[in-house]
């Protein structure tokens, strides 16, 4: 007989020291086994085609394969930490990936974004396709530098430090407000619809 996985029970308490929220999601262990298992696979598998990424210098694929092979790492090490527990074990450690959680969201699309972008100066013959100098700058404010920006947008609206979840670890404590779409949800889904413009030409 199928059993649903429980609910998210109530906030069990708060880290008396700096103030961090403490959530509990689950008594079982089993779903973050495998969630620990496919983590790894994935890291895996993203890292076989890193060295010709990065021989290929486009800069598009070569961000997206680090990119995604830094959150398989990261999530399968929060998993491991954080395996039914919700000790606050690495202030630091939690705040540095309560940020790049953050980029990570912008920083996938915005691979995304540069990939199509690419191809579609290919396909409609755009003169300066073959400005590579410009292209690669254009590329690495797209991927690199916008991702790291947005985390001034996550500033305004964080709540906390950073929020625990048993086995899942750290993110970003930001708050349930009226700025919190427009300001950190909202860019991630406005490149998304620019890669797709990009796309469907």
């Amino acid at each position: 007989m199928r059993r649903d996985l429980p609910a998210q029970k109530e906030i069990k308490g708060t880290n008396p020291v700096i103030g961090i929220p403490l959530h509990r999601i689950s008594d079982e262990t089993m779903y973050n086994i495998v969630f620990i298992v496919l983590a790894a696979v994935g890291a895996l598998l993203v890292a076989i085609p890193l060295p010709k990424a990065l021989a290929s210098g486009n800069v598009g694929t070569s961000t997206l394969v680090i990119w995604t092979e830094l959150a398989c790492l990261i999530q399968f090490a929060n998993a491991i930490r954080w395996n039914g527990n919700i000790k606050n074990w690495a202030p630091v450690w939690c705040d540095f990936c309560g940020y790049f959680f953050t980029v990570v969201d912008v920083a996938l699309v915005a691979c995304s974004l540069s990939i199509n972008r690419r191809l579609y100066m290919i396909v409609t013959l755009d003169p300066r396709r073959d400005e590579k100098f410009f292209n690669t700058v254009v590329d690495i404010i797209i991927c690199v530098v916008m991702p790291w920006a947005s985390i001034a947008l996550q500033y305004v609206v964080q709540q906390y430090r950073f929020y625990i979840y048993e086995d899942v670890g750290c993110v970003a404590g930001v708050g349930t407000v009226n700025l919190t779409f427009p300001l950190v949800w909202m860019l991630p889904l406005f490149l998304g619809t620019v890669s797709a413009g990009y796309a469907c030409v």
